[in-house]
């Protein structure tokens, strides 16, 4: 019995040795094809190089954010991470929760950490954009299409400033908080923005978020690409 147990323990080591090495492989894989993408449509070896640092950093907000058991949707190419509104607000509030504030408690000191610690990350951070998004779901009071356009835009930019302002509202270091109120900016996007299922369909749960996006002084990979095709 006891060598049974023994082999069933060496086989649950080797498998999670491998999902290990599967998840490490699969990440050098995207980095290697990220930096042929960015070879292949002429950035120089500067751009991709700063490319290559931008998705390392957003590599650490992930891993901070793992240590912490947040399961929050990251975007590594375009420097988003996504809340969901449900762990922040109530339907058609902009009022943070208790459940919102517990939740920013924990994500915002391991997010500035890595951004804002570090100088020479810091230094190369022109913004950290707090956006809300909304899905198109109609006000009941609507009159049309565009006042309900409206009220998502009021909606979404004042969950934006209600998270801003928790944001400024506390201390971290002496690092973070030196440069944290100058970088920090807002916008509301209304429902201009969707995310959509598969089919195309607009998935309302996730469009319903608030991102955290960082903007750099030399343009990302996607704003080139957007830079590029005007």
């Amino acid at each position: 019995m006891k060598q049974y147990f023994n082999k069933k323990n060496e086989d649950i080591e080797e498998n999670i040795f491998w999902v290990t090495m599967s998840d490490l492989l699969l990440g050098l894989m995207i980095t290697f094809i990220m930096l042929f993408v960015l070879a292949i449509l002429g950035f120089s070896s500067e751009k991709i190089t700063k490319q290559n640092e931008n998705m390392q950093t957003m590599e650490k907000i992930h891993e901070k954010l793992t240590e912490k058991n947040l399961n929050i949707e990251i975007d590594k190419l375009a420097n988003i991470v996504k809340v969901s509104d449900l762990e922040l607000f109530e339907l058609n509030s902009w009022e943070l929760t208790p459940k919102g504030k517990k939740f920013l408690d924990t994500f915002l000191p391991s997010y500035f950490e890595v951004l804002l610690n570090d100088e020479d990350i810091s230094n190369k951070i022109s913004q950290i954009v707090i956006e809300g998004h909304t899905d198109s779901n109609s006000f009941n009071y609507a009159k049309n299409e565009k006042e309900n356009y409206n009220l998502n835009l009021e909606l979404s930019a004042k969950r934006a400033l209600s998270v801003s302002k928790y944001i400024l509202s506390k201390s971290y270091n002496e690092k973070i908080d030196k440069n944290l109120y100058k970088k920090i900016s807002i916008n509301g996007r209304s429902y201009s923005n969707p995310i959509l299922n598969e089919d195309g369909s607009e998935n309302f749960a996730k469009s319903r978020r608030v991102e955290f996006k960082i903007i750099y002084n030399e343009p990302s990979f996607i704003e080139n690409i957007i830079k590029n095709k005007k």
